[in-house]
């Protein structure tokens, strides 16, 4: 680990030592640590094309260009690590997969159910475990907005009793429109959806709900927007009518 990514840990309010645990590292900058990282890497899920991972070029040279970054572990319901990501400092998009990688086995389940057993699903891997060691939370974190059908079928078999979906809070069109379409396909594979909102960066508060936890802000929990009406809990039948 370079000390970047401690300040990193830092910044975010992480503890260094389990971030490390977890399977956080620096991206590799010499020959030798990316051989070590490409040793972990094989026999993974997730990972189908190892030598194209982008970790190094055709001539086995570390690529300079992703070596300014951390290494996240996607990690299962079981700690088994299915897939990796890289989030590099300066570098647009921030986010990269090796190539190679399925979707639906990037993932990352952090925290533990508890009674309630209400499962946060969030938009990226690195925000699911920064919320779930800040807010004691039960999290899911998939990349990006790529919510597959795999996903749906690990969380069936999380048997959560309520999905409370936590979105970044900004009036970005992408995230509207992805918070819409989550709902639908969580709904429609017969899950209790609702919705985790807080002051967010639009009100000037905290874009993620990672960063609405080390801060302190309050989240709160939500229904379904009435924009979707199907999408609401039927009304109680009337007894005892006079028409009856």
């Amino acid at each position: 680990m370079r000390r970047e990514l401690e300040l990193e840990l830092n910044r975010r309010g992480l503890d260094v030592e389990r971030a490390i645990a977890f399977g956080f590292r620096s991206v590799p900058r010499t020959k030798a640590a990316t051989a070590g990282i490409m040793a972990v890497l094989r026999g993974l899920e997730g990972v189908e094309a190892l030598r194209q991972t982008g970790l190094y070029d055709s001539s086995g040279i570390p690529n300079a260009a992703n070596t300014d970054g951390f290494v996240i572990p996607a990690r299962d319901e079981n700690g088994r690590i299915t897939g990796i990501l890289y989030r590099l400092y300066h570098h647009e998009p921030k986010y990269l997969l090796p190539r190679g990688t399925r979707l639906q086995s990037v993932y990352l389940v952090a925290g533990e159910p508890g009674p309630e057993r209400s499962l946060v699903l969030v938009e990226g891997p690195l925000k699911a475990y920064a919320a779930s060691e800040q807010g004691g939370i039960w999290a899911f974190g998939v990349n990006g907005h790529a919510l597959q059908h795999g996903h749906l079928e690990t969380i069936a078999r999380l048997e959560p009793f309520e999905v409370l979906l936590a979105l970044d809070e900004d009036a970005n069109a992408r995230t509207l429109k992805a918070r819409e379409r989550w709902t639908r396909r969580l709904h429609g594979e017969g899950f209790v959806v609702r919705r985790l909102t807080w002051e967010g960066l639009e009100l000037g508060g905290p874009k993620g709900i990672d960063d609405a936890y080390q801060c302190g802000a309050l989240v709160r929990v939500r229904r379904l927007t009435r924009a979707m009406p199907e999408l609401q809990p039927p009304r109680p039948r009337r007894v005892g009518s006079a028409h009856a």
